[in-house]
């Protein structure tokens, strides 16, 4: 059975949006809310894909991995500056979903959904991904199986029933299907206990006709007064009496935090990073200035223990002025202030086969007082058979001024062959914002006493890759052997990636999910190894 067929039509008849309506939903009884509230929230939604955070890393020096299972193809951008190789939705555990006997297990991890307050232990092979749904998140979990076996929806609910609880609002959808004379069999209504809040679960099949039998269930907890969280299910007649026991397997392991508490964790983090910020002085950023640059090579493990190359970048740190970064010469000097200057050169491999390859060059500029911004980035494609295309990026960022309080960031997309122009602007938070320059030097910046306990911080920075300002979390701790490792959450709910730095802070190594590893390396190396391959370094 084919769930992406029938899923719009089952969420419709159930009252809740699938993915392709979410922005248009009409809810039976209530209406959905997200506790995600941002800040800087852009024009366009983020449609940045997010799988389960990791679980605790032990923070060792890194060694090569082991060969990765193979993620769901995505565009490759790993070379672009903060544009790490996308975080693709893969499974939780690589471990089969069933044992030799044949029964499905759990995965031995929690996902955890920090925005929904919300945590269990999936069926193995899960797939988790965030569709793109404005302020409110649904999550939806997949089967990894080919077919997919289950298709489950995650979200928070507000009831607008005047005395709500799980048991009225299945009531309310029953009543409301019948009204409109929707054909289903109830196969399973009735509470659900859990220790920490009430519930109900629901279960109803419906004939979709030329032999297509679809059930659904909603499982509900009540979190609050008026707000519940509920986890919807899809699956086919045939894979429901297969799954159903592992299921209610998962749903017993839900674990729901207390929301208050998750935001009071969440300030501690963003008064943290607001602490180290104000610990960046210019005379650290300045003294980062003018050494070597240092090349950085990109790969992805893959099946049979093989290293498939991604790309490369180069980094250069340098003291510049705005104008440096912006192109554009000021009538004053008053207006071209200097501050730090990461240049970044890569390639990116597109087709191997064809030679065809991605040129990206970039200049990101911050002032000392963190107090502005600017960058200008092309990426170009060249080479094989297809013509040259070419893609540029500019943002920028002033500093606050009389009548202007605020600061806004402006990011503008440009594309020479369709000659579009795409405009968008993010109100900056302030005292807890990084520039794209900062980013990539973050390691440095941070403090590096031997005796310092870990620190857990947050703070906002622009993703060109969602076009989107997420809350960063990270986590910084000094490794066995005296490197640093800094375990980062791109935004709530979403994978690490961890990176490590060397005595004076400085990236080595960095680990991100689907396999993708970038590492310092010499120019001789990556020539030996691209050479090696039959690739070619401009």
């Amino acid at each position: 059975m084919k769930l992406g067929l029938v899923a719009i039509f089952v969420f419709a008849v159930a009252g809740l949006p699938s993915q392709a309506e979410a922005g248009s939903r009409a809810a039976v009884g209530f209406y959905c809310q997200s506790d995600n509230n941002k800040p800087a929230k852009p024009k366009t939604p983020s449609s940045r894909k997010s799988i389960p955070p990791t679980g605790s890393t032990t923070p060792v020096a890194p060694a090569k991995p082991a060969a990765a299972p193979k993620p769901v193809p995505t565009e490759p951008v790993p070379v672009a500056p903060s544009v790490s190789p996308p975080a693709s939705p893969m499974t939780a555990k690589s471990s089969p979903a069933s044992s030799a006997k044949g029964k499905t297990t759990l995965d031995a991890d929690m996902l955890v959904l920090e925005s929904l307050g919300i945590r269990f232990r999936p069926i193995s092979g899960a797939i988790l991904t965030k569709p793109v749904t404005g302020a409110m998140p649904i999550y939806t979990v997949d089967d990894s199986s080919d077919p997919a076996r289950y298709h489950l929806q995650i979200q928070t609910l507000v009831s607008g029933l005047s005395e709500p609880n799980p048991q009225a609002q299945v009531n309310e959808y029953l009543e409301s299907m019948r009204k409109k004379n929707q054909k289903f069999t109830v196969l399973l209504n009735e509470p659900w206990i859990h220790p920490k809040a009430d519930g109900h679960i629901l279960f109803t099949q419906t004939d979709l006709g030329e032999g297509v039998v679809a059930v659904q269930g909603w499982l509900i907890l009540q979190t609050g007064p008026f707000e519940f969280v509920v986890v919807n299910t899809l699956t086919s007649r045939e894979d429901f009496l297969a799954i159903r026991s592992a299921l209610e397997d998962s749903f017993h392991t839900i674990e729901l935090d207390d929301l208050q508490k998750l935001a009071a964790k969440r300030v501690d983090r963003l008064r943290s990073g607001n602490d180290l910020l104000q610990a960046m002085t210019p005379e650290k950023m300045k003294a980062l200035c003018g050494g070597e640059p240092r090349l950085f090579r990109v790969w992805q493990a893959v099946d049979g223990g093989q290293e498939k190359e991604i790309g490369y970048y180069r980094v250069t740190v340098l003291a510049g002025t705005l104008s440096d970064a912006s192109g554009e010469n000021p009538l004053k000097t008053s207006e071209n202030p200097t501050g730090l200057l990461v240049l970044v050169q890569g390639r990116t491999i597109i087709d191997p086969a064809t030679g065809r390859f991605s040129d990206m060059e970039a200049r990101f500029w911050s002032a000392w007082n963190h107090e502005s911004e600017a960058w200008t980035s092309r990426v170009t494609e060249r080479g094989g058979t297809l013509k040259e295309k070419s893609i540029a990026q500019t943002g920028l960022r002033s500093p606050r001024a009389t009548g202007n309080p605020r600061q806004v960031l402006t990011v503008i997309n440009a594309n020479a062959q369709s000659r579009t122009r795409d405009e968008k602007e993010w109100t900056v938070p302030s005292g807890i914002y990084l520039s794209q320059a900062e980013l990539l030097v973050l390691g440095e910046l941070l403090p590096r006493d031997e005796k310092q306990a870990a620190l857990n911080f947050a703070f906002y920075a622009f993703d060109p890759r969602s076009m989107s300002m997420p809350q960063r979390a990270e986590s910084w701790t000094r490794a066995a052997d005296g490197q640093w490792m800094l375990v980062t959450q791109p935004g709530i709910d979403e994978s690490a990636e961890v990176t490590w730095h060397d005595a004076n802070g400085r990236r080595i190594r960095r680990s991100e999910p689907g396999g993708f590893m970038t590492e310092i390396c010499l120019p001789r190396q990556l020539q030996q190894i691209w050479t090696g391959k039959g690739l070619q370094i401009r």
